[in-house]
């Protein structure tokens, strides 16, 4: 119904960052917050969101890649399980 506020909310995809949210059809709160409110028109709704790479040191290539794998896996090993920002746990 037109005027609805409804609450949206982006899930965590590994190895991505949430960006923001493209949305037609609704006016949107924040549209940078991972979750937030929209306001339904006239017309269809339709919300995406979008995500960036996480340029977390964890998905760096190279031997800076490799070195916090290292740590990650020590991390695994002694029961620390690391979240890092995307999600990903290591």
């Amino acid at each position: 119904l037109p005027g609805t506020a409804v609450t949206i909310t982006a899930p965590q995809v590994e190895g991505k960052t949430f960006s923001r949210w493209n949305v037609k059809g609704a006016t949107v709160e924040n549209a940078n917050a991972q979750e937030t409110i929209i306001t339904v028109g006239d017309e269809a709704v339709v919300a995406e969101a979008i995500y960036k790479d996480c340029d977390c040191n964890c998905h760096a290539g190279g031997i800076k890649a490799l070195f916090f794998k290292i740590i990650n896996f020590f991390q695994k090993l002694f029961g620390q399980n690391k979240v890092c920002e995307c999600g990903a746990k290591h």
